[in-house]
């Protein structure tokens, strides 16, 4: 933020040293383009959670320091749609473990992949990020690298384990970047198509109604994130893709159905 901050500053020096006006919206499309280069370390400043609320990243880090941890886990990470989804819930036949943060960027989660996803070696992840980061007018093709980076720092460190990326998805509330959201996913899905680890869930068709915009009934009242009902569409979708993964890690591992990786 720092750097936001001596940015706009030195735009308003330019102004009083030279007497050159600059429009307020060159410093406001200023500020945009810098807002997703802020630094991973802000989540590390999180307050503690509210009352029903889920936790935070310190709170995993702090959990994590003293908890004997599964491994061959399914590991949900991502934005606040990953973290909302309830693993207790919707993934109970599977061993899972959430490590979701609310607000994070593909970058973010790549950040901290060392302290809150190695650790519990993870047979599949399950993975949605991205929508925060083209929202934050952070490039398509920039947010396309940063999933890239995202899968080689895994493959580097856990090479049988399956990634299945869920598509960003279209909402009411961020129906003006649709288009870019679609580029990305196009990016994305290019990348998955050349290695056989990583797949690809497609929730798009059930996010949209017969009109082609977003289904009101998925959303809760920010018009973003998810229902139950919504959880329960995407769950139709994700957990086959889910299970062939996780067949797919077994036979590279050498197990049988109950030898090793998330099932229970």
């Amino acid at each position: 933020m720092w750097q936001l901050q001596n940015r706009v500053t030195a735009l308003v020096s330019v102004v009083l040293v030279t007497g050159i006006f600059i429009p307020p919206m060159a410093v406001h499309g200023q500020q945009d383009e810098l807002r997703w280069q802020l630094p991973p370390e802000r989540w590390l400043d999180e307050m503690p959670r509210e009352v029903d609320r889920r936790p935070t990243l310190p709170e995993y880090l702090a959990e994590m320091s003293w908890k004997t941890l599964p491994e061959e886990v399914l590991l949900i990470a991502g934005s606040a749609t990953a973290w909302r989804w309830n693993e207790e819930q919707w993934f109970s036949d599977f061993r899972a473990v959430n490590r979701g943060f609310g607000g994070s960027r593909i970058d973010d989660t790549t950040h901290f992949i060392d302290q809150i996803i190695l650790p519990y070696q993870p047979s599949t992840i399950l993975f949605y990020a991205g929508d925060n980061d083209l929202w934050a007018r952070k490039p398509v093709d920039v947010t396309i690298r940063h999933f890239k980076e995202f899968t080689e720092k895994i493959r580097a460190a856990l090479p049988e384990t399956q990634i299945v990326f869920v598509s960003i998805r279209p909402s009411i509330s961020r129906w003006e970047i649709w288009q870019a959201m679609q580029e990305a996913n196009r990016g994305i899905i290019a990348i998955i198509d050349a290695d056989p680890n990583l797949h690809y869930a497609d929730i798009v068709p059930v996010m949209l109604g017969a009109d082609g915009r977003p289904r009101r009934e998925l959303l809760i009242a920010d018009d973003l994130h998810l229902t139950p009902l919504g959880y329960r569409e995407w769950g139709g979708v994700v957990k086959p893709i889910i299970y062939a993964a996780e067949e797919r890690y077994r036979r590279l591992k050498g197990c049988d159905r109950w030898g090793c990786g998330a099932l229970r």
